[in-house]
């Protein structure tokens, strides 16, 4: 009951700084912490999603709506689109293309999430141990999709050769 009223007494405290103040993102952050720290998911998204819409370019904000929306169970498509927002502000965060790229291939979106571990290798960091095993996943993924045909034809059998030999490069690396 304590802890309850703390809370009660932050959130308080907190919409009247909003109302004094609503040139600050830290505010509806901390706003959607304390909802989400009671499991108040639905209000804790209602003010990030209130704070995006005045800081849309704030990456603390996006991220913590990606947070909320994970707790929440929301489809993949739509933490893959709030992803792709926060990637468009930080280009170079590579658990944003990690996390997105998991959400395509729970998709079966392996292109993309191949795109996305290609990016992390070539531009982020060469030597990412999470990217690499990620995109073993998608690699095995591909030629499971593609062997899924009893009878696999001659045009899938040369690309499953050529992911296989992604595969082997791959190994290489670790």
């Amino acid at each position: 009951a304590k802890r309850l009223r703390n809370v009660d007494l932050q959130i308080h405290y907190l919409k009247e700084i909003l109302e004094l103040n609503s040139n600050n993102p830290k505010v509806y952050i901390d706003i959607s912490k304390v909802y989400s720290s009671i499991k108040d998911y639905e209000k804790a998204l209602i003010f990030i999603r209130m704070g995006k819409e005045l800081f849309n370019d704030e990456i603390d904000i996006i991220t913590t709506e990606i947070n909320i929306q994970l707790e929440l169970g929301e489809s993949n498509l739509e933490i893959i689109e709030t992803l792709t927002d926060a990637i468009l502000l930080d280009e170079l965060n590579e658990i944003l293309f990690l996390i997105r790229a998991q959400r395509y291939i729970e998709e079966d979106m392996v292109n993309e999430a191949e795109t996305d571990l290609l990016y992390v290798l070539n531009e982020i960091d060469p030597e990412s141990s999470r990217c690499i095993e990620n995109l073993n996943v998608v690699y095995l993924t591909q030629i499971q999709l593609l062997k899924k045909e009893k009878e696999i034809n001659y045009k899938d059998r040369k690309k499953v050769q050529k992911i296989e030999e992604k595969l082997v490069l791959l190994y290489k690396k670790t």
